[in-house]
């Protein structure tokens, strides 16, 4: 995997033993799935509902965690153990956007990238 690519697919490939067609479906999988999960957990922002919220980022961690996207995998906990103690924060605020823009842009990259699986 390129050095510059923001996710990485070791852990993925280890759980699928080298089947480059599970990885690819993986991968679909987390383009269907991460744009309605990001746009929940604005919403949940949005909405104060902070126990939502942290257990949106709980059901979204193991996905960040098995893409090994690194920057966000500190922010993605954070949010799940923290979001009711931040509350209406701009802490809670910056995490967020992070998780967000981050998660936005690897799907940009595994867009291109699944064309080339």
């Amino acid at each position: 995997m390129n050095s510059n690519k923001l996710y990485n697919l070791s852990s993925l490939n280890l759980i699928s033993n080298g089947d480059e067609s599970f990885v690819k479906k993986m991968l679909m999988l987390f383009l269907e799935i991460a744009p309605t999960t990001l746009a929940e957990m604005e919403k949940a922002f949005l909405d104060e509902d902070y126990i939502n919220l942290g257990k949106i980022a709980h059901r979204f961690k193991p996905t960040i965690e098995t893409l090994n996207i690194e920057p966000i995998i500190g922010p993605i906990k954070e949010i799940e153990l923290k979001a009711v103690d931040y509350g209406d924060s701009n802490k809670l605020r910056i995490l967020l956007d992070m998780v967000i823009t981050e998660t936005n842009r690897v799907i940009s990259q595994i867009k291109q990238d699944v064309i080339i699986l």
